[in-house]
């Protein structure tokens, strides 16, 4: 339809404007000069119509935060909680869900991660108890007496662990979108299990 309404305006530009000359009489200048423009016309049409046609590119999904960032910012905070008694070995992102609420991008993460205790002591964390993910370490002193060994055991409740011990993480990453970009507001736990 738009090639069809170029041909008409070309037409119609080319014979008004040779219309003023015809006071000359020239008449048949006029029709040249037409069949010109229509025959430059049909070229331009049939070029175009011989480039294949772009499809349309599908609607990519709103970005939220990176795989590889998520994994630096766990691996970070693992660190920072234990010390350096735990270390994050692996990290996986499983799927990802983004919403918009009170005008705020809100974005989480499902993830599977393997952590390793790089000393023995007890994890303060209670996976039946908790519905966060802390990282929180209290290595065992190397010589107690058992009425320590007790005491230290009673005042830091959590899994006792081996040096060398593995476990596997399920959870999701809660992200906000902030002025710098995402930012970490929670790491839910959905699960945890021993890696023998």
């Amino acid at each position: 339809m738009r090639t069809i309404r170029m041909l008409v305006a070309v037409c119609l530009a080319a014979f008004c404007g040779s219309a003023r000359g015809e006071e000359t009489g020239d008449l048949r200048a006029t029709i040249a000069r037409l069949e010109k423009a229509v025959a430059e016309l049909s070229d331009r049409v049939a070029a175009l119509e011989s480039k294949p046609q772009a499809k349309p590119e599908a609607p990519k999904p709103p970005e939220g935060p990176e795989e590889v960032a998520a994994g630096q910012g766990l691996a970070a905070v693992v660190h920072q909680q234990s010390q350096g008694a735990i270390e994050l070995t692996g990290f996986r992102k499983t799927d990802g869900l983004m919403n918009t609420e009170a005008g705020v991008q809100h974005y989480v993460m499902s993830f599977e991660a393997d952590i390793r205790c790089n000393a023995q002591g007890i994890w303060r964390f209670m996976p039946a108890l908790e519905e966060d993910f802390k990282f929180q370490f209290a290595p065992t002193p190397r010589k107690m007496q058992p009425m320590d060994e007790m005491l230290f055991y009673s005042s830091n409740p959590g899994a006792r662990v081996a040096r060398g011990a593995g476990f596997r993480l399920q959870g999701k990453f809660h992200f906000e979108r902030a002025e710098n970009g995402w930012r970490i507001t929670r790491i839910e736990k959905t699960g945890v299990e021993s890696l023998r």
